[in-house]
């Protein structure tokens, strides 16, 4: 406050950036949390606030990404790399990472999304931050998957699983535990896959995260299609459309690759059944859903 008792303007951007990211977080109102963000770069930068237009230009640039705009997401991103790199600030350094990661992933470009996920993992270490350190674990193990690389990725699934472990993080361990079942699938061993990917829908479920309930049951749908439980696989998967179209979003891009090849050879071994035991599957509640996926799997991993 000043002497007159009005809020001074570096505690005035703060407030504005803190709006703004409620705003785009919370109900995902870019366009007004924008308008915050836009005003509160403007106080920072007048003020000479490095750290704050750094995380500031940080909110801006996840806009932009969350809009499709990657080029001008990359701008703010690394704008705001350059801020942090100037104040030695290694949270904001590599948190400006994973957006230039997750932009370059959308982009296609895995080579360099892998370059900057390995960043964001050493500057993570740098700032003793053990919660983004798992996040950027997991993403390389993502990029190998993505690579066909099967050991590189278990290994750092794992690391991000003891890492959640550890932080009592039960999303990302969650995360961890599906991600190994496809580890497992590709080694055939379709029994430990079930497990891994009930065990990450018995955490999702209990956190209420519906998202990661669907990515579970697409898992688990084609557990059962490589055991030859077509009937089973193709209500798995319609009660995997019926989740993700309830909330307006998809399976991520790996997840997605594998649900589309599970479908195809659902069509082509069902036929005129498939579109019949599809709809049984969009009818279920997701409680149902999770009941019917759980029947033969115990939750151990």
């Amino acid at each position: 406050m000043g002497a007159e008792g009005q809020v001074s303007p570096n505690l005035r951007a703060k407030g504005l950036l803190w709006r703004g990211l409620l705003l785009m977080r919370g109900i995902g109102d870019d366009c007004s949390a924008s308008r915050f963000f836009e005003e509160a770069l403007a106080l920072f930068r007048d003020g000479g606030d490095l750290n704050g237009a750094s995380e500031t230009l940080q909110a801006e640039g996840d806009v932009y990404r969350n809009q499709g705009e990657w080029k001008l997401a990359g701008q703010r991103y690394v704008e705001s790399l350059e801020l942090a790199e100037q104040t030695g600030n290694s949270y904001l350094v590599a948190h400006g990472w994973m957006g230039l990661a997750l932009c370059a992933q959308e982009e296609g470009r895995f080579t360099a999304a892998q370059h900057h996920w390995a960043s964001m993992l050493e500057w993570s270490e740098r700032a003793g931050n053990r919660a983004s350190m798992a996040l950027a674990l997991n993403s390389l193990g993502e990029m190998a998957r993505y690579g066909g690389d099967w050991e590189e990725a278990e290994s750092y699934y794992k690391q991000t699983l003891r890492l959640a472990r550890e932080l009592g993080n039960e999303s990302r361990m969650a995360l961890a535990l599906h991600n190994l079942g496809y580890v497992a699938l590709s080694r055939g061993e379709r029994e430990r896959a079930g497990r891994l990917f009930t065990a990450g829908l018995s955490l999702y479920e209990g956190r209420r995260y519906h998202k990661g309930v669907a990515e579970c049951l697409a898992g688990l749908g084609k557990v059962e299609a490589s055991k030859g439980r077509l009937e089973r696989a193709a209500r798995l998967c319609g009660a995997t459309e019926t989740i993700l179209e309830g909330l307006g979003t998809r399976l991520d891009t790996l997840d997605r690759a594998d649900y589309e090849r599970t479908l195809g050879t659902l069509k082509s071994r069902l036929r005129e059944r498939f579109e019949t035991l599809i709809n049984e599957g969009r009818v279920m509640s997701l409680e149902k859903a999770v009941e019917y996926a759980v029947t033969d799997y115990c939750t151990k991993s």
